[in-house]
């Protein structure tokens, strides 16, 4: 019965995408596209949702996401956004058509069919192809596409010998989806270029196994900072996501983790602090285990636990991975913690940034997703994330990130 069930899912799911895509193709037959043109936009579009979705099938029944599978969920995005795009053009068509129905109705004229407009059909089938372009173009060059995001943040209370202090921040570096040496030592570079006091590295650092580490492990050991390097744990690291033998396996997989990273030279704060001394004076860095707000993470850290022992009254930098805890705790919390940092989600890979603007389906889910937030004279900040996970193999839109935050004394500003 469940083979069944889980069988009949991703056979409705395929229909239902084959019968949209008999909507969203109506521009071929509207601009008499010819046969083989038509018929050879079937096949492609038929086994691009039937093979990743049997692929799927196959490799969930394994109890994890693996490359393969990513490779296969991003084939069926590659072609799966270009479709629902072009629905959605022909749908505001197709009200506009109605609504043009409805008045010659109303005014008693005779409410002939009205033919869909050539133009649109032009339009709907070039804006879809931009759309396929964009998803090729993330996952061949966008997802190695680092961009330095430089930001200035204002206390009134930071200690002055702290003034000016660099921090940089990676976060989901995600080693198990990485392939190209050559793009992650360029991003590496980029990072070690900008001779900050202090590296932060705010959680996931693979994807399921401490082993996808071993081969990126020298690229991350390159970068190095004066004040130190410090790291905390995400959600896909405590392996949450794989298969094991036993818990003692699970548990190994966890310790294999946690030593690597310190061979590299990442102090791992696990619901613990430092304190950063310059000239006698000192700011405390916390960093504690993840901790998911939302029901489908696991909570491992402790907010309390990590603040033991630091001054209540001092300058406080917490890393914590998910940007969800800062909104339910830390920026409420009766001591102050000035300055967060988080990673977690990838601003979906998948969005729209401008100078003025700037959209993920992602934000439907954490309302602070990427840039600079403040509440309550709290500040947090949330890394797009350096790699990316293997449900898609690609970035559109949200590039990969190398934050540069720099403690400035002042009047404290809005979010940015």
């Amino acid at each position: 019965m469940n083979n069944n069930v889980n069988l009949l899912m991703p056979l409705l799911f395929v229909a239902a995408v084959l019968l949209l895509n008999m909507y969203a193709s109506q521009p071929l037959r509207t601009l008499s596209a010819p046969v083989w043109v038509r018929a050879a936009y079937w096949v492609v579009i038929t086994l691009s949702v039937v093979a990743p979705v049997a692929a799927l099938v196959l490799l969930a029944r394994r109890g994890e996401m693996t490359i393969a599978g990513g490779w296969a969920m991003s084939a069926l995005m590659l072609f799966l956004a270009p479709v629902l795009v072009m629905a959605a053009a022909l749908l505001l068509e197709d009200v506009a058509r109605l609504a043009a129905l409805a008045v010659r109705y109303s005014l008693g004229l005779s409410p002939a069919a009205l033919p869909r407009a050539r133009w649109v059909g032009i339009a709907t089938l070039s804006v879809g192809g931009v759309v396929l372009l964009a998803m090729l173009h993330g996952m061949v060059w966008g997802k190695y596409d680092y961009r330095v995001r430089e930001q200035v943040v204002y206390f009134d209370d930071l200690p002055h010998s702290f003034d000016g202090f660099r921090i940089l921040q990676l976060s989901d570096f995600h080693a198990g989806s990485l392939s190209s040496a050559k793009d992650v030592q360029r991003g590496v570079d980029m990072a070690k270029a900008q001779r900050a006091d202090l590296f932060v590295f705010s959680g996931d650092m693979v994807n399921n196994s401490a082993d996808e580490l071993r081969p990126w492990a020298s690229y991350l050991a390159q970068i190095k900072a004066p004040c130190g390097q410090v790291a905390v744990l995400g959600n896909h690291d405590y392996g949450d996501y794989g298969t094991w033998e036993s818990a003692k396996a699970k548990a190994a997989n966890l310790q294999s983790l946690l030593a690597q990273e310190e061979a590299i030279g990442l102090r791992v704060l696990l619901d613990e602090n430092v304190a950063i001394e310059r000239n006698g004076q000192a700011i405390v860095v916390v960093g504690v285990q993840n901790i998911g707000m939302r029901s489908h993470f696991v909570s491992y850290g402790n907010l309390q636990k990590a603040l033991a022992g630091a001054d209540s009254g001092a300058f406080k930098l917490l890393v914590s991975h998910d940007p969800s805890h800062w909104d339910e705790e830390v920026s409420r919390y009766p001591e102050k913690i000035h300055l967060t940092l988080s990673g977690h989600t990838h601003g979906f890979q998948f969005g729209i940034e401008t100078p003025l603007f700037k959209w993920s389906p992602v934000q439907w889910i954490y309302p602070h997703w990427a840039g600079l937030y403040e509440k309550n004279g709290r500040y947090l900040y949330v890394n797009r994330g350096f790699g990316f996970i293997p449900f898609f193999l690609g970035r559109v839109g949200i590039f990969p990130e190398i934050t540069v935050l720099e403690l400035r004394v002042g009047k404290p500003q809005q979010e940015g």
